[in-house]
């Protein structure tokens, strides 16, 4: 691994335990045993190693709606996607909890995150499409109904682990499998039959 990946690694764990805010290029440096001037050389302040961090969790979600256009998703497929973007959201959390912060402190990095957000939700509004068109009743046809399912699944798979750390709930395996079941409940009701006869058993969410 370059010194610039571990800088980058170092930063998310420091900014997932401590928040942006308590952590400076200084302690960055500090924890990996590194002078400033060397961390300096390859990231010039704070402000360029959350973009950098932004850029590496959007080569993440580029693997994550990549189906194969022959043949339309099942719920398992669905399902797993949805998994890996808690996972992933888990893995940045910080950022998750900090969003509104972050994109309102750097014009630049707002500016990257508000292009890769509208890409997302075209990739994921799409992949809904196929999905349920494939598997469900006639219960969407508008394209304004895939939006507003779209955006409000969404809001579950960013804003869920955000949610249950303001109750101050430690965020374990069990807690995504949660939020799994809860985005699979809301397509539910837009499954035939034989979609649901396929969907993979989640577990509940707790009342």
């Amino acid at each position: 691994m370059n010194t610039k990946e571990r800088i980058i690694d170092m930063a998310i764990r420091l900014f997932n335990e401590q928040g942006t805010a308590a952590v400076s290029t200084n302690h960055i440096a500090q924890a990996l045993s590194m002078s400033p001037g060397n961390l300096y050389y390859h990231f010039r302040n704070k402000e360029e190693i959350l973009r950098a961090i932004l850029e590496r969790m959007i080569a993440r979600w580029e693997g994550l709606y990549a189906f194969p256009q022959e043949s339309p998703p099942k719920p398992a497929d669905v399902q797993q996607v949805v998994t890996e973007n808690f996972w992933l959201v888990w893995e940045y959390r910080f950022f998750y909890r900090e969003l509104s912060a972050l994109v309102q402190r750097d014009p630049v990095l707002k500016s990257r995150y508000q292009q890769i957000r509208r890409e997302r939700l075209a990739k994921l509004e799409e992949l809904l499409q196929r999905f349920l068109r494939a598997s469900s009743a006639s219960s969407l046809e508008t394209r304004t109904s895939f939006t507003n399912l779209a955006r409000l699944c969404w809001l579950i798979s960013d804003y869920w682990l955000p949610f249950l750390e303001i109750d101050g709930e430690l965020v374990l395996s069990e807690v995504i499998e949660q939020g799994v079941a809860l985005y699979m409940q809301v397509l539910h009701p837009y499954f035939s039959e034989t979609g649901k006869a396929l969907e993979v058993n989640a577990p509940e969410t707790a009342s």
